[in-house]
């Protein structure tokens, strides 16, 4: 009995912290990029060195999503793009 109160409670912690943890990341990797592009010359080395700033900033969060199989990714891609005719949801009667 004790497992099914202790469970869900530690599954909720352990996906609030990695939100957090994912949040901080963002909010490092842009302030990094940002630091970056003030460093250098010419608009193209400002903006890649700010890329590469946050790209490194931000590493482990890019090498969990790289996780996510292809065809998930390809599943989800296709749901979301725009049908130029979409399909009626139930079949029409012919007259």
């Amino acid at each position: 009995m004790l497992m099914l109160g202790l469970l869900p409670l530690l599954l909720f912690t352990f996906s609030g912290v990695m939100i957090m943890a994912a949040q901080q990341t963002l909010a490092t990797a842009s302030a990094e990029g940002a630091r970056a592009s003030l460093r250098y010359g010419s608009a193209n080395e400002r903006r890649t060195a700010a890329c590469v700033a946050a790209r490194s900033s931000m590493q482990w969060l890019l090498n969990s999503l790289d996780r996510v199989s292809t065809a998930a990714m390809a599943a989800a891609t296709q749901s979301l793009s725009p049908r130029r005719h979409p399909a009626p949801a139930w079949p029409l009667r012919s007259a």
